[in-house]
């Protein structure tokens, strides 16, 4: 972990950070515990408030090289956006092997159940080789979604889906 920040940490206040910020190859499961979670590699900068999830109000610009996730490692993610009370708010595109695509928009973890509002154009994802499904899908296509759950037994809402392919 390479860092150029400025922190300020208060005795009765919340600390206040701004900086670049790179790894490579940081074990980030390891420190925060998560067995689902592995090695990251990410570039950029980034301007907060609060290490606590649900006061922490963050700015970040930067690209992820490589990120292991729940069995699978992506690779190029570009993001710029806003962590605030519990709300990702922001512009990604992700350039991997498997997935081709471009979003932007908020998803609310603030609320018992997540809301995502978001567009994305997906030109190519291979959920099987994501390790999404089990099943051999590919999709690809325009959706604007509006609509709230935590999984998708039960997502309610509106979702627009144009120039879509989904081949099984």
């Amino acid at each position: 972990l390479t860092t150029d920040l400025n922190m300020k940490i208060p005795k009765n206040g919340e600390p206040v950070y701004s900086g670049s910020l790179s790894t490579n190859g940081f074990q980030l499961g390891r420190l925060i515990n998560s067995p689902v979670l592995g090695i990251v590699d990410f570039q950029g900068d980034v301007k907060g408030r609060s290490f606590d999830w649900n006061r922490m109000t963050l700015n970040i610009d930067g690209i992820v090289r490589r990120i292991h996730y729940g069995g699978y490692t992506y690779r190029n993610i570009r993001g710029k956006g806003t962590v605030s009370k519990r709300q990702l708010n922001g512009d990604f595109t992700v350039n991997d092997p498997n997935a081709d695509l471009h979003l932007n928009g908020l998803i609310d973890f603030s609320k018992s159940i997540p809301v995502f509002d978001a567009t994305a154009q997906i030109r190519k994802a291979d959920l099987k080789a994501l390790q999404l499904t089990e099943e051999d899908i590919q999709l690809k296509g325009d959706f604007t979604l509006n609509m709230q759950g935590s999984n998708l037994s039960n997502l309610i809402g509106t979702a627009r889906i144009s120039n879509a392919e989904l081949l099984a």
